[in-house]
C-alpha cells in the first residue's frame, strides 16, 4: 500500500481543466471577462485559474510565449492572375 501511494505522489500531474489555457482559445480574454482584476493568463500560475494581474513575460515564465495572434495576411494571401 505504501508503494502505491509513493507512485501516486511521484506520478505526473494531470492538467487543470479549469486553467485559463484550457477555457478558451483567447485565454487573456477569458481571464479579463471572468476576473477583471486579473486580465492575463499565465501558464506558470495555478491560483485563480491561471489569471494574473500583469502580463507574464518569458523571463518570469519560460512556458510563456507571446506569439502574435494575427499572421501576415497581406503577403501571399491570394493568387495573382
Amino acid at each position: 500500500m505504501g508503494f502505491g501511494l509513493g507512485l501516486a505522489g511521484s506520478a505526473c500531474t494531470l492538467p487543470n481543466p479549469d486553467h485559463c489555457l484550457h477555457r478558451s482559445a483567447d485565454a487573456n480574454a477569458w481571464c479579463a471577462e471572468t476576473q477583471p482584476d486579473r486580465p492575463y493568463c499565465s501558464p506558470c500560475v495555478a491560483e485563480h485559474h491561471g489569471c494574473v494581474a500583469t502580463s507574464p513575460t518569458p523571463a518570469e515564465c519560460n512556458e510563456y510565449s507571446a506569439e502574435p495572434l494575427e499572421s501576415d495576411s497581406g503577403s501571399d494571401s491570394g493568387s495573382e492572375t
